[in-house]
């Protein structure tokens, strides 16, 4: 499907497990790929935003406006990985949008969430990201002083679910965007009270 289009009416009533977006390919970065997977009887899916996705803003780049559509739409997501290599840095603000307000709704079936700088690189994203609750799973790729100083807050919020926590830090990544030294005993004692 290529980036400008919208889901298709009649993909919205099956059962998924798995939705991707992805593109392997650095030279092309106007479009994406989205793998369907359907399962029979099961009600929750899988959703990947990988790979390079197009740097362009709005409103030449739809590919918002269609994930957030997505999260709209498809309200058994049960796994959401959102890490990829190339992004514009406003892509994802309405998908947080929607996944913030679904999770207070109690309208959100998310249970795992992996993501990297695309959702955690300021203040109005993570924001967005502490208001979602119920996962039993979260990973942070190259987490910043941002998130790392917002986590313990959202991490109480989901104690009564929480199973695993991922931080995957690479100094091949950013390595002119360190955390504090100082953060990091502060984080790690109110890490350990939970």
């Amino acid at each position: 499907m290529p980036g400008g289009e919208a889901f298709p009416p009649e993909a919205c009533c099956c059962n998924y497990t798995e939705i991707s977006f992805s593109q392997r390919d650095p030279l092309v970065l106007d479009s994406f790929r989205i793998a369907w997977f359907l399962d029979g009887p099961r009600l929750t899916f899988c959703w990947d935003a990988t790979g390079y996705l197009s740097p362009r803003p709005p409103p030449r780049n739809t590919l918002h406006a269609i994930l957030s559509d997505a999260l709209r739409k498809f309200t058994s997501i049960r796994s959401l990985k959102v890490v990829p290599a190339t992004f514009h840095e406003g892509l994802f603000l309405d998908t947080l949008k929607t996944l913030q307000l679904n999770s207070q709704q109690g309208m959100s079936s998310l249970r795992e969430l992996v993501l990297n700088s695309s959702c955690t690189s300021d203040e109005e994203k993570v924001s967005l990201l502490t208001g979602v609750t119920g996962l039993s799973k979260l990973a942070l790729h190259g987490p910043g002083r941002v998130v790392l100083e917002h986590l313990p807050g959202w991490l109480s919020r989901n104690a009564d679910t929480l199973l695993e926590l991922h931080l995957l830090v690479s100094v091949s990544v950013n390595p002119c965007r360190p955390v504090s030294p100082n953060l990091l005993p502060s984080f790690t004692r109110e890490i350990a009270a939970l």
